[in-house]
C-alpha cells in the first residue's frame, strides 16, 4: 500500500473509485486551491493503472476519461481565474507590493510566446501544472489555441500515466510502490545539470 503526503492512495482508490480520480485531477490541474494542497493526481492515474491490469475494478479507458477529463476542465477553470482576477494582481495599485507591471508584462510576454508548449509539457511538472493555465489567463491567450493545447496536454497527461501503470502492473509486482522511485527520478532530472540547464533558458527567455 502506497502512501503520498499522508494520503493512502490504494484506499482513496478502492473507496471513491473514479470520484476521487476526477476530483484530485481536476483541483491540481488548475484550481488555485492545487498550490497549496498537495494532490496525488499522477499517482492515483499510475496507480489506477495498476489495479486495471492486476484484475481490479478499474478499466484503463475510463481512468484515461475520467482523468483526462478532470486535467481538461481544471485547466479551464484556471484560465478564466487567470483572465477575471489574474490581470488584477499585476496592475492594481493595491497589489503591487508583491506583484509588479514589470513582472506582469513578462509573464504576458512569455505565454504568448512558449504558451502552448507549457500548456502539454507543464502537465508533468509541479506547481506549473496548476500555474499555466492561469498565466494563459492572465497574458488573455485565445481561447480555441488555449483548448487545441489544453485537451492534447490532458490527454496526453492521462494517458502516460495511466498505461504506464497499466504496462508495469503487467510486468511487474506491486508496481504501484514504483511511482516514489519515478517522482524521485523527475525530482533528480529537474536539479540534474540538464534540468538546470533548461530552466536557465526558460528564465532567460523570461527576462528577455
Amino acid at each position: 500500500m502506497w502512501h503520498n503526503d499522508g494520503v493512502d492512495t490504494q484506499t482513496l482508490l478502492e473507496t471513491f473509485g473514479y470520484l476521487v480520480i476526477f476530483a484530485s485531477v481536476f483541483i491540481e490541474s488548475g484550481v488555485i486551491l492545487g498550490l497549496v494542497l498537495p494532490l496525488p493526481g499522477f499517482s492515483l492515474l499510475f496507480t489506477a493503472g495498476v489495479f486495471a491490469a492486476t484484475g481490479g475494478q478499474f478499466n484503463p479507458i475510463a481512468i484515461i476519461a475520467v482523468g483526462g477529463l478532470g486535467a481538461i476542465l481544471g485547466y479551464v477553470v484556471g484560465y478564466y481565474t487567470g483572465a477575471t482576477y489574474g490581470r488584477k494582481l499585476f496592475y492594481q495599485k493595491d497589489t503591487k507590493r508583491y506583484f509588479t507591471r514589470e513582472q506582469g508584462e513578462k509573464t504576458e510576454k512569455f505565454m504568448k510566446k512558449y504558451g502552448y508548449s507549457t500548456l502539454i509539457i507543464g502537465r508533468y511538472l509541479p506547481v506549473i501544472h496548476t500555474l499555466a493555465p492561469i498565466l494563459s489567463g492572465i497574458a488573455k491567450t485565445p481561447k480555441l489555441p488555449f483548448m487545441a493545447a489544453n485537451i492534447v496536454g490532458g490527454l496526453a497527461w492521462a494517458v502516460s500515466a495511466t498505461l504506464l501503470g497499466y504496462y508495469l502492473g503487467q510486468t511487474l509486482p506491486k508496481a504501484q510502490y514504483l511511482v516514489i522511485p519515478l517522482i524521485i527520478m523527475s525530482i533528480l532530472l529537474v536539479h540534474s545539470p540538464i534540468g538546470k540547464r533548461a530552466v536557465s533558458r526558460i528564465t532567460a527567455k523570461i527576462e528577455d
